[in-house]
């Protein structure tokens, strides 16, 4: 069974290089025994295996060798097809030129601009605000003396707490009371209101971290 010859093939090939080269590429290799007449005196045998780089002693890379090689040996052995009695291959292609200067590095500066809105958060959530103290306790003895019957035998105290609390951008810290007077009793019946009150003062203290003005370096501070 004969082997057919395939007179073209294509190779793709992944290369890297320090530098493009932009050029053609033309290489080929042949087995087998042919008598070449080069341009000029003389001619020579080829047998074996040969390429393109250098044949017993004579350089075939030359361009007047090479361009006899590419334009008469090769193509003449092509051309007998499957009578060929040699074996041959050919790698051929080419490459442009860099448009422009290549370089192997390069540099910008980019500004980024960008705005943020100013914002303020207290983290409240789905908490009940109401605080009730319930039932407030009193000196209801008839030992303490006139000086302390009556009065709250401790404080009332309440403290709030959240770890979501400030602004982005300078604030001011403002508490007040709904009622300037303390706690009320809305009521008016049960007592007798010219020798008795329904309010309840109370005082507020509160506690927070932040910065003097001009400066990001956090500093606890507090009022009453």
């Amino acid at each position: 069974m004969k082997k057919v010859l395939i007179a073209g093939v294509a190779i793709a090939s992944l290369f890297s290089a320090s530098a493009a080269a932009a050029d053609d590429v033309y290489n080929w290799s042949m087995a087998g025994s042919i008598n070449i007449n080069p341009p000029g005196p003389g001619s020579f045998n080829i047998s074996g295996t040969v390429n393109n780089t250098q044949v017993g002693g004579v350089w075939l890379f030359g361009p007047l060798l090479q361009g006899f090689a590419e334009n008469t040996v090769i193509p003449a052995i092509q051309s007998n097809g499957v009578n060929s009695n040699i074996s041959l291959i050919t790698l051929s292609g080419s490459s442009e030129g860099d448009n422009g200067t290549a370089q192997t590095s390069t540099s910008n500066t980019f500004t980024l601009t960008g705005d943020v809105n100013p914002d303020c958060s207290f983290f409240v959530g789905n908490v009940n605000t109401t605080i009730d103290f319930g039932t407030i306790g009193i000196e209801a003895r008839d030992n303490v003396g006139p000086a302390s019957a009556f009065d709250m035998t401790a404080p009332a105290t309440a403290q709030i707490q959240t770890n979501v609390a400030g602004c982005n951008t300078r604030n001011l810290v403002r508490v007040t009371k709904g009622n300037p007077d303390g706690m009320s009793n809305p009521s008016t019946s049960g007592y007798d209101p010219a020798q008795f009150t329904n309010k309840l003062p109370y005082s507020v203290a509160v506690a927070f971290n932040g910065s003097a003005p001009n400066s990001a370096a956090a500093q606890a501070g507090s009022f009453n």
